[in-house]
């Protein structure tokens, strides 16, 4: 079942809808002369966390037509289980390249011979969205049409199709589907802390004067009292001077620790700014994407599939195809 969102629309036709029958026909020559005039490019970034995975797409002539080897996933798999897909997968350890792990892959989804097929080009590798992985798509000829076993823990269905079914206006589907929204800016969940002001400090103020003893009180007790009041004011001035001291460092405190604060959420915005920046390289641009479908006959072929194979049309027959259309619905992604 195709997941297809709330706010899909329909397309429009074929890049190749434009040109003739005559025109439309394939042949394995033509296709090695076009790969050969073009340079594979990178869509989407290969950033960290990003696995690489390979695909085999092989062709054959037979009959006045070129032939390519699909293959319907099992449905033991737990993802794409039924999907259309060329053979493919993960590259390993052991690989010495990523041809070897589409070579590799091939002969264990459908038991290729390695040694009857011609690598002659590539199309432009991709980041798929939903699985984070990097696919790379190899092209390959053989002489004639392979003899072929499927793997039934991974490919329930062999299907060989020719370019002329695949080039057909009625087989031919493009829906646009819009893509979730991420955050606009790197500080959009981001709370910076609050900083208080500093603290009041209470300062006291010396309590009022002792009234003068009667006059029948000696002198000399009276002087005493000066004596201790005098004393008094000048200890209370000493202490106001202290608090005075303390509120002083206090503040200083405080103005160190919120300019360490401050720091502290630049280096944090700045931080989020990288990682903002980073994710929009991983991630697709917000927008609706093309998504091109193929309606064979018992199968649909979309998602990272239909992507290739669109493009691999186009290239055959020669005309450009403008509409962006990064095949990463997450649909047909290799396995392996």
């Amino acid at each position: 079942m195709i997941p297809r969102p709330s706010g899909a629309t329909v397309g429009g036709p074929a890049p190749w809808a434009h040109l003739p029958d005559h025109e439309r026909q394939a042949t394995l020559s033509g296709i090695v002369d076009a790969l050969s005039r073009r340079e594979p490019q990178i869509i989407g970034s290969a950033t960290r966390n990003v696995a690489q995975s390979a695909v085999l797409v092989l062709l054959y002539e037979r009959s006045d037509d070129v032939y390519m080897v699909l293959t319907r996933r099992s449905p033991r798999l737990r993802h794409h289980a039924h999907e259309v897909a060329f053979p493919g997968g993960r590259h390993e350890a052991g690989d010495v390249d990523l041809w070897t792990t589409a070579v590799r892959e091939a002969q264990e989804e459908v038991g290729i011979d390695p040694s009857t097929i011609r690598r002659i080009g590539e199309l432009d590798s991709f980041a798929t969205v939903g699985s984070k992985t990097m696919v790379t798509p190899f092209v390959a000829t053989t002489d004639h049409q392979p003899t072929l076993k499927p793997d039934p823990i991974e490919v329930e269905l062999i299907r060989h199709v020719s370019f002329g079914e695949l080039l057909l206006d009625e087989v031919w589907r493009e829906e646009f589907w819009p893509l979730p929204s991420r955050p606009s800016g790197p500080l959009d969940d981001f709370r910076s802390p609050i900083f208080a002001g500093s603290e009041a400090v209470a300062r006291a103020a010396p309590p009022a004067a002792r009234a003068a003893p009667p006059a029948a009180r000696a002198a000399r007790e009276r002087t005493e009292q000066e004596r201790m009041v005098e004393r008094s004011e000048q200890e209370r001035m000493v202490e106001h001077t202290e608090q005075e001291r303390m509120v002083e460092h206090t503040e200083q405190e405080r103005a160190v620790e919120h300019t360490e604060q401050e720091r502290m959420v630049e280096r944090s915005e700045q931080e989020r700014a990288v990682e903002h920046s980073e994710r929009e390289r991983e991630e697709p641009r917000d927008g609706p994407r093309a998504i091109t479908f193929f309606e064979l006959v018992g199968d649909t072929v979309w998602g990272a599939t239909g992507a290739m194979l669109r493009q691999l049309l186009a290239i055959t027959t020669g005309v450009e195809d403008t509409t962006h259309n990064e095949g990463t619905a997450g649909a047909g992604v290799v396995g392996g």
